[in-house]
């Protein structure tokens, strides 16, 4: 048997208690629900690709240019949102993970730029294959007072657009939660973890007393 020392063992508990502790204060973090508000973002044109500060894993696209924008668009926005500024084009948003679940506000559904029955938009996508889509009618009153949403079956990208072209689509307050497959363990996971881990290893001092 290997006599560890009094002192080697009193180290090694330490560093047992000190992972454990550092586990347990990893349960206080889930990523997994994400809200994108543009607040902290910079007002002005925004190059495709665009990532916000509020959560680097989503790029957004124009899909006809280089034309978005952050502004506080009055009543078209909740304080700072994204413009699509380009006729015939519409958003689109790339995930570096999977997602089951995705919201978002819209305005300016102006109804001098558009006909009855504007229809809003958001299609699911899984690479290049349709997940699913919703469609909402748009009430026209030129206000931010709507919004749009998907749960279930996972994606990686999706869109936004109205079916009146010449609309520019603004967006706020964007949600979404990260698949279980990609998602940070949940709390109660990490703390048995680190409960396990160091049960385990003071077992195994006792045993090598």
């Amino acid at each position: 048997r290997i006599d560890l020392g009094e002192e080697t063992r009193t180290m090694t508990k330490k560093r047992i208690i000190k992972l454990s502790i550092a586990l347990m204060l990893m349960c206080t973090f889930n990523a997994s629900a994400v809200l994108i508000d543009f607040e902290s973002d910079s007002v002005g044109p925004k190059p495709n690709g665009f990532t916000s500060v509020d959560s680097p894993i989503v790029h957004f696209h124009d899909s006809n240019g280089n034309t978005l924008v952050i502004d506080d668009y009055w009543h078209q926005s909740d304080g700072q949102g994204l413009l699509v500024e380009n006729d015939d084009a519409y958003l689109i948003m790339n995930f570096d993970v999977l997602l089951d679940s995705l919201s978002l506000d819209f305005g300016n559904d102006d109804p001098d730029f558009s006909p009855r029955g504007n229809t809003a938009i958001l299609t699911l996508y899984d690479g290049l294959t349709e997940v699913a889509s919703v469609s909402m009618l748009a009430n026209q009153n030129d206000i931010m007072d709507q919004t749009i949403a998907y749960a279930g079956l996972s994606f990686d990208n999706a869109t936004f657009r109205y079916d009146t072209p010449i609309l520019w689509e603004v967006v706020d307050n964007i949600n979404y939660t990260v698949a279980a497959v990609d998602e940070v363990p949940e709390p109660a996971t990490l703390s048995m973890l680190g409960m396990g881990f160091a049960g385990m290893a003071l077992r195994r001092l006792r045993r090598r007393k």
